[in-house]
């Protein structure tokens, strides 16, 4: 295991170390990782910057560097600072068919993407997955808009700008941060879309790719790799950049942030809490309950990202399954589209449990 790498951020005149994470970690989600890390310093500090060795003087590192790397890097910006809620992530998922307004929701949803944005599924097999949860309410995401100086606000936590439409079996996963989406190219201001592995076309405009920020268990790890491709609708009703960056932040500072459990965190001091919550924020504003006959989402793998793979494990799970959890493990693999991609995924994952 190599020395962590360490991002820290200026805060109330002084620096705080929010994030460590092992190079080798870095590496599987990025192949520029100075790149990487000042895209997660503007998104944590939310202004614009620069990555630097140093708190102190001009000491900019190079962005296109692959082979030296320090172990604490500074993210230095003239700018305020637009923290983010490190507790925007609260492990629940909400019901996109409860109500005339998750209704609609789910319609525009479906409208736009059609399929399931990484596995092509059908909608039947599909969720209306909020980005931001649902659970934080309108005012949750009207105050972030504010704040985090989305241009025009969002209003509506249920905005199709808020949506993606997603096979159901990741939709946990989502809700709970094990997975995020990356937006580069374009859309981002510090990545390309050829800085993250398994880029098919340099010259795209942008790309949205799907990572796992914990490790995922079967089948899900087979149907959807790591830094799978996804489509992203670029229209005006299209997911909004800032709010997927958002999410994907929250969703790295959840596995990789120093302290982010203490109540004390710096990230957690009131004056941006306030931004983000009004009045008492112990309890989220709606009460989110599971899609009904939603398959259960992914687990993840034991032992992190780096933990080796058993003889038969994914199958057995070191003990018999019953015919109905072979079935849950089989049904991801049948909704995948094109029929080339279902028959691919599982001869693959057949033979990684069998070997």
């Amino acid at each position: 295991m190599s020395d962590l790498i360490t991002l820290h951020i200026e805060l109330s005149g002084l620096w705080h170390p929010v994030l460590a994470m092992p190079m080798e970690e870095i590496q599987v989600l990025t192949l520029r990782p100075h790149k990487w890390l000042r895209f997660m310093g503007y998104c944590i500090y939310g202004a614009r910057g620069r990555l630097q060795s140093s708190p102190q003087g001009i000491s900019e590192v190079n962005p296109l560097e692959t082979t030296t790397f320090s172990t604490d890097y500074y993210y230095v910006s003239g700018k305020p600072g637009r923290f983010i809620d490190i507790d925007a992530i609260n492990d629940r998922i909400s019901d996109s068919n409860l109500s005339s307004r998750s209704t609609q929701f789910r319609k525009e949803v479906v409208a736009r993407d059609s399929k399931c944005i990484v596995i092509q599924s059908e909608p039947m097999h599909c969720t209306a997955c909020h980005i931001i949860p649902h659970s934080k309410g309108d005012e949750y995401i009207k105050l972030l808009s504010l704040y985090r100086g989305i241009t025009p606000p969002i209003t509506e936590i249920r905005d199709v700008r808020n949506g993606i439409l997603l096979y159901a079996g990741f939709h946990i996963a989502l809700g709970a941060g094990q997975i995020a989406f990356l937006l580069t190219g374009a859309k981002n201001p510090y990545l390309d879309v050829s800085d993250v592995p398994g880029c098919q076309d340099s010259t795209a405009p942008h790309r949205l790719i799907l990572q796992h920020i914990e490790t995922l268990g079967p089948p899900y790890d087979t149907i959807a790799r790591n830094n799978t491709d996804a489509r992203f609708a670029s229209a005006s009703n299209g997911p909004k950049p800032e709010l997927l960056h958002f999410f994907y932040a929250c969703a790295v500072i959840r596995r990789w942030g120093l302290d982010v459990k203490a109540t004390q965190h710096p990230l957690r001091e009131k004056g941006i809490w306030s931004r983000y919550y009004d009045g008492d924020r112990s309890s989220d504003k709606e009460d989110d309950t599971e899609d009904p006959g939603m398959r259960r989402g992914p687990e993840p793998a034991q032992g992190g990202r780096s933990a080796a793979r058993q003889p038969g494990a994914a199958m057995t799970g070191g003990h018999s399954r019953s015919l109905g959890d072979v079935m849950d493990l089989l049904m991801p693999f049948t909704v995948c589209d094109p029929p080339e991609t279902r028959h691919g995924a599982i001869v693959q994952w057949l033979k990684e449990i069998t070997l």
